[in-house]
């Protein structure tokens, strides 16, 4: 009987497809009852006969990403598309904060830069002037040098690749992966929505990086009961950096008095998209009970 160490990729209802260094196929296999939940991306000991693979032990994680729950990543790749469908500021900051209280490292994929306008280019511009890694491409006709670029962004970690249906995560997956057989969403000229084409996590090899890429369904939400102030003044550190000027030290920079944080809004040195969604995250604050 062997005793083999591998990587789940998908789960199924009670069985798990997993993946082995010396192996070229995945193996389905059974997990002891004694065994902890797994999710794609666990490490796991497995042990293998002529009959039945099954799974014994699961390693330390390095991290778990609450929602989609991945293991052990490395990157989060979050790919937004310039236009079709237009960039959802709220979504993208209510990512950012998201991961960021996770402690995951994020790039920001800006897709279809062909239809790039002004007001994106500032939007994402903001983005990278607050810290947030940008990578620029054309998902449907990736060139040699832009997926270079994504290779030497994932070469050698486990990332995953998030985002909105109708971005385009799909294609990129296929150039990343191209075995992955990833199915192409389209984007209804109605409502600017994507047709989700993947349906749960699923981990891939990247070859030419040594990567381990996990895609996930597009989703537009994720839960925000784990929000604190603290993070909050964290995440939107660019909308408050004038607060010390605030005439009351407790000041929420609603409706108090000579509040520094509103008179830089008005002098427009503060996005107001960002001021927006700090309001909107203080909502959710006060609806949890966390201010």
């Amino acid at each position: 009987m062997d005793i083999l160490t591998g990587k789940v990729l998908r789960v199924f209802n009670t069985l798990f497809e997993v993946a082995f260094p010396d192996i070229l196929q995945p193996v389905i296999c059974h997990k002891r009852k004694s065994a902890k939940s797994l999710f794609p991306g666990d490490r796991v000991v497995v042990e293998m006969d002529e009959q039945q693979a099954q799974i014994i032990e699961v390693l330390p994680r390095t991290n778990l990403i609450p929602h989609p729950r991945v293991a052990n990543v490395d990157r989060i790749l979050y790919m937004v598309a310039a236009k079709e469908p237009q960039p959802d500021v709220w979504v993208i900051d209510q990512f950012l904060h998201y991961w960021q209280m996770n402690g995951v490292p994020v790039t920001l994929i800006v897709n279809k830069t062909d239809l790039m306008d002004e007001v994106s280019a500032s939007l994402f511009e903001h983005y990278e002037r607050l810290g947030v890694s940008a990578l620029y491409l054309e998902a449907l006709r990736t060139s040699g040098k832009e997926l270079l670029s994504v290779f030497t962004l994932i070469d050698h970690k486990t990332v995953m690749l998030a985002g909105q249906s109708g971005v385009g995560k799909s294609t990129l997956l296929r150039a990343l992966v191209p075995e992955s057989d990833a199915l192409t969403g389209y984007v209804s000229k109605k409502n600017q929505r994507g047709r989700q084409t993947t349906k749960q996590a699923s981990l891939h090899y990247c070859l030419q990086a040594s990567a381990q890429v996990v895609d996930t369904p597009g989703f537009s939400m994720v839960d925000p009961t784990g929000y604190t102030i603290r993070s909050t003044q964290h995440f939107y550190g660019d909308v408050l950096k004038e607060s010390t000027q605030c005439r009351f030290p407790n000041c929420r920079h609603i409706h108090e008095p000579d509040c520094a944080v509103k008179q830089s809004l008005e002098r427009g040195e503060i996005f107001s998209f960002r001021y927006q969604n700090y309001l909107k995250t203080l909502g959710l604050l006060e609806k949890n009970q966390k201010w």
